[in-house]
């Protein structure tokens, strides 16, 4: 999904990172968030979803042809936000792209998986980045391994029980910390 080759133009964005939520739920060592949320410059912002739609209605208008895929990311966690749902949905529904969601996977539950999976979002990836919990309790600090691998296991069932067209991906930033669980994460 993510291959750039033969499609970067001048006319307009291959591609649309959205940064919806600056809040976090954990602290992961390999990102920003936790010295950013130190800095005079942290608001916990979170981005207006009129906002969200006016990019959307630009990629569908504009960007038709060129871009894509519409990526729900951030320096925090986008599932904090309390209207992500309804954003990823309205993308879905209105962009003429792809749509695609990165998350720690840490906040979801039966419900709110089911909203992601009806809404039609293209792919799903839940940064795991450790094999054992004692390496993911390093790395993703103030999470379970056993809860977020809990949630993946939970998607991908409701993706096969519901006949779902969603990509389930789960991730691995290799790091000092974790490249010794590299083959049994594979």
């Amino acid at each position: 999904i993510y291959n750039f080759n033969g499609y970067l133009t001048k006319d307009f964005p291959s591609q649309v990172m959205l940064d919806i939520a600056e809040v976090c739920n954990l602290a992961c060592i390999h990102c920003a968030h936790p010295q950013f949320k130190k800095s005079d410059h942290y608001s916990k912002s979170m981005l207006d979803p009129e906002l969200n739609n006016k990019m959307v209605n630009e990629v569908a208008t504009h960007g038709k042809g060129l871009t894509k895929y519409i990526r729900y990311t951030s320096n925090g966690e986008p599932l904090v936000h309390p209207k992500s749902y309804e954003m990823i949905n309205y993308a879905v529904l209105n962009s003429n792209t792809k749509v695609t969601l990165t998350t720690n996977g840490t906040l979801l539950n039966e419900k709110k998986m089911l909203r992601l999976l009806d809404s039609g979002i293209h792919m799903i990836d839940v940064s795991l980045d450790a094999y054992t919990n004692e390496t993911y309790k390093i790395i993703r600090v103030g999470g379970d391994l056993n809860i977020t691998q809990k949630n993946v296991l939970k998607l991908l069932e409701l993706i096969r029980k519901n006949n779902s067209t969603t990509k389930l991906v789960v991730s691995f930033i290799e790091q000092k910390q974790n490249s010794h669980e590299i083959p049994d994460f594979k």
